[in-house]
């Protein structure tokens, strides 16, 4: 196993004044991570998961500049979409995957740079809905809001089948890959098919939600909270 390497800038170590670039060691598969979001998409071959791929050495460290790949099972017909196929500052490569069959895919990552198999997989749920995502919609009353824990942004969520007919009385709720709050946990759908959320965060992050119904990510939208 090698040590990553840790580079010392300035006169000496004083205290407070030394810069340390720490240059990561060779990726860890043990230790690098896959994650998807939402886990359950409806398969309708537009809905998608993102899936994240994580590239770490064995310390912890981020790994940057290293080719990623995703592989799902043999004998399934998922489509994998490249979004960032190179990992970024924070070790990162992501991608989209998606599925016109009722089925669970599971998907293998790879360091195609060295190369490296990495021993977390990560299985992504396709099923089926009544609701049809190109005659429903989610909106946001604003892309993004202050980090201040007050300041609210309203998601409007309106359900629609294949006839373009509402559908009322539908339990949605909205997941998270953040840590904002959601009020309220979960809604019922009106006449209209129409049920509303509003969320907020005290943190600066970027979120993604996914509107679920009956388990499955039916749309998606995200949006911004800054200081």
């Amino acid at each position: 196993m090698s040590s990553p390497t840790l580079t010392t800038q300035g006169a000496g170590l004083t205290d407070g004044s030394q810069v340390e670039a720490v240059t990561p060691g060779p990726v860890s598969a043990a230790d690098s991570t896959v994650t998807a979001f939402p886990a359950t998409v409806i398969n309708d071959g537009l809905q998608a998961s993102t899936i994240t791929v994580t590239l770490m050495d064995a310390f912890g460290n981020v790994v940057a500049g290293k080719a990623a790949s995703l592989t799902p099972d043999s004998g399934t017909s998922s489509t994998v979409t490249v979004v960032a196929g190179t990992t970024d500052a924070s070790g990162r490569a992501t991608f989209h995957v998606s599925d016109l069959l009722a089925e669970t895919v599971t998907y293998t990552a790879d360091d195609t740079t060295d190369p490296i198999t990495l021993i977390a997989t990560r299985a992504v749920s396709f099923q089926a809905s009544a609701v049809n995502p190109a005659n429903s919609s989610v909106a946001r009353s604003a892309s993004s809001a202050p980090a201040d824990g007050t300041t609210t942004v309203t998601i409007t969520v309106t359900l629609k089948d294949g006839s373009n007919a509402a559908i009322s009385s539908a339990a949605v709720s909205l997941n998270q890959n953040g840590s904002s709050t959601i009020a309220p946990a979960s809604a019922s759908t009106n006449g209209s098919g129409v049920a509303t959320f509003t969320v907020k965060a005290a943190t600066a992050q970027a979120v993604s939600y996914a509107v679920i119904v009956g388990g499955v990510a039916v749309l998606q939208t995200s949006l911004t909270f800054g200081p």
